[in-house]
């Protein structure tokens, strides 16, 4: 029987509060979300991709998943193992969309999204992606950009050898481009991105690039956002791969998520758009093809990365916790992975690293690294200056993107 896992000792996040970042974001930002992805859709119908009767059913039901949302109307029930636990831990009179745990209701609108594409879409061959004329809108607008970084990157390795400046480097282009890559973020306003490794919140660059230097086996990428964040990911994977014997692990999401992150219909579309490039691009594409084809890049999904769980019951997925501890280092990508991290909890921001990331704290785990901009109101490992001076620098420091961290966290398991 699996030990039952203690929730943590300060309240979830979650819509109840007004005027908290959640609370906006299930008033305003996910029907937002909801309406664009009917838009999207609607302009598909007059075209041959999908049988219009299809369409206009998912339109239907995504339009009553909005009018449910905005409603506060409860939370429909799920026979799934890894949502129904999760929904019926939760007081009846709180599983309603604003007070129920922010981390599970967004995660959960996902997967009902899904599930409604399933169930409309079974005799369908082709599977739908609903997101994907945004994706591929946001991916042709960073496309130019995406020129320039391989121009440069380029440049960077022929004239260095694997040394620690190219790596920080690489670390730092990664941290200050994810934001732009965010649609569930950033379809009002992509221009907000951090500016500066000076706001940076937490950093542990020097140590994580003195980590990475020595690593010579495997290293595991928890990925986020695809498109021109995938890209930068995929460029410090590269350096690593080149100047090392490593093996990289790619993980992504088996299904559409939160808009923009990575599945593998998305890795395989930057691959191919790549292919037609006259630039750097291809040259990279033909590259990560033959490691692909050598096994020295894997890429790989599990549906833990789409359930509504915090990454303190990673010890209790036996399976896919063997996998990640093969790995010498784990980059974990993106704001969702560190709210499920700390398990989105309304923590103190001084409150040590180690005491928000559950059992993963005294677990056999490899040494791993959040890359994350600040979207969300969790935030800890932070000085007791920084709780007061980040404030009166910015009072949306936490939720602007302006903000990010580089944080580390290395197990001293006594042998």
């Amino acid at each position: 029987m699996e030990k039952k896992i203690e929730k943590p000792p300060v309240n979830l996040l979650s819509g109840s509060v007004t005027g908290s970042f959640a609370y906006l974001t299930v008033k305003d930002r996910l029907p937002h979300i909801l309406t664009k992805v009917i838009d999207a859709l609607s302009r598909q119908l007059n075209s041959d991709t999908y049988p219009p009767k299809v369409l206009k059913d998912i339109i239907s039901d995504i339009a009553e998943l909005k009018y449910n949302l905005t409603r506060n109307r409860k939370l429909p029930e799920s026979n799934h193992p890894l949502w129904k636990p999760s929904l019926e831990e939760i007081e009846v009179s709180k599983r309603t969309w604003f007070d129920a745990p922010w981390l599970l209701i967004e995660c959960y609108m996902y997967e009902l999204l899904n599930q409604i594409v399933s169930t409309r879409c079974q005799e369908i061959p082709k599977k739908l992606d609903i997101f994907w004329d945004l994706k591929v809108q946001s991916f042709k607008e960073t496309l130019p950009q995406m020129r320039i970084i391989s121009k440069q990157s380029q440049l960077i390795w022929e004239a260095n050898s694997f040394n620690p400046a190219t790596l920080s480097k690489l670390i730092e282009l990664i941290i200050l481009t994810n934001n732009q890559a965010d649609l569930s973020l950033s379809l009002e306003d992509t221009s907000k991105a951090i500016n500066s490794s000076k706001n940076l919140v937490v950093n542990d660059l020097g140590k994580v690039v003195d980590l990475l230097m020595n690593v010579n086996k495997q290293i595991t990428f928890v990925l986020d956002n695809s498109g021109f964040e995938l890209y930068s990911d995929l460029c410090l994977a590269e350096y690593l791969t080149k100047h090392t014997t490593i093996t990289v692990i790619l993980e992504c999401k088996n299904n559409p998520w939160f808009v923009s992150d990575t599945t593998m219909n998305d890795f395989q579309f930057l691959l191919e758009s790549f292919d037609v490039e006259s630039t750097e691009l291809q040259r990279q594409s033909t590259q990560w093809k033959a490691w692909l084809d050598s096994k020295r890049w894997i890429i790989r999904s599990n549906e833990f990365w789409t359930c509504p769980l915090s990454f303190w019951y990673l010890p209790q997925q036996s399976d896919l916790f063997q996998s990640l501890s093969q790995s010498e280092v784990i980059i974990f990508k993106g704001d969702l992975n560190y709210r499920k991290m700390v398990y989105d909890g309304n923590w103190p921001v001084t409150t040590q690293f180690a005491d928000a990331i559950g059992p993963l704290a005294h677990s056999k785990f490899p040494p791993f690294v959040m890359l994350r901009t600040c979207k969300s109101d969790t935030c800890v490992g932070l000085s007791a200056n920084q709780e007061h001076e980040l404030p009166a620098l910015d009072k949306d420091w936490m939720v602007n993107g302006k903000f990010g961290l580089v944080q580390l966290h290395h197990n001293i398991i006594p042998s």
